[in-house]
């Protein structure tokens, strides 16, 4: 089945500071910006926190919250992983999965493959800075499997992503090993 991604999640945009952000060591709201979508991650350890009670809470963003790079070559989405207080800033747009038949690491797996980056290119808009706008995403069609099947899909990919983290370790591991034996071969030992 195909759904058109308006039709399975409540799209906004990432609120604007319009006198810029006032960063505060022990601020109580975290700030999700572009610099913070790292990887295939959010990195969350190194955000930025404010202090700001104006915000109003229909921003705030939530686990299974997917976040999505509006701006730039790389139109990636994350997922928000876990429970945490803050908002994500504009350019990012936050997709709020509101669909029981689809799972938000489904849609944001979906996302990130090829038909759907060669979907957003298409679509893109400007000459220096690509935009992919609202109403460009609200039109995406998403295949949607069953869950059983988007389950599958999201835990095999996990189990790939893992994968390729112990098997980037073990290349690091083993040049650092050969480099400190030619190293011990050319002192003689």
């Amino acid at each position: 089945m195909k759904l058109k991604l308006q039709d399975i999640t409540e799209i906004q945009t990432g609120y604007t500071f319009r006198n810029g952000l006032n960063k505060y060591e022990n601020g109580k709201l975290g700030v999700i910006q572009i610099k913070d979508l790292k990887g295939s991650k959010v990195d969350l350890d190194n955000i930025d926190y404010i202090d700001d009670d104006s915000i109003k809470e229909n921003h705030f963003i939530n686990k299974g919250d997917v976040l999505f790079k509006s701006r730039g070559e790389d139109n990636s989405s994350y997922i928000i992983e876990k429970d945490i207080n803050a908002v994500a800033a504009a350019p990012i747009i936050v997709l709020k999965v509101r669909n029981k038949t689809v799972l938000p690491a489904y849609l944001n797996w979906f996302l990130n493959q090829t038909d759907a980056k060669e979907y957003l290119k298409s679509v893109s808009k400007g000459t220096l800075q690509k935009m992919i706008s609202i109403s460009a995403l609200q039109e995406m069609e998403i295949d949607i499997p069953s869950k059983n099947t988007q389950k599958a899909i999201v835990e095999l990919n996990s189990l790939m992503k893992k994968e390729t983290e112990i098997m980037e370790s073990l290349i690091i591991k083993r040049n650092n090993l050969i480099t400190q034996k030619l190293l011990n071969l050319i002192k003689g030992e």
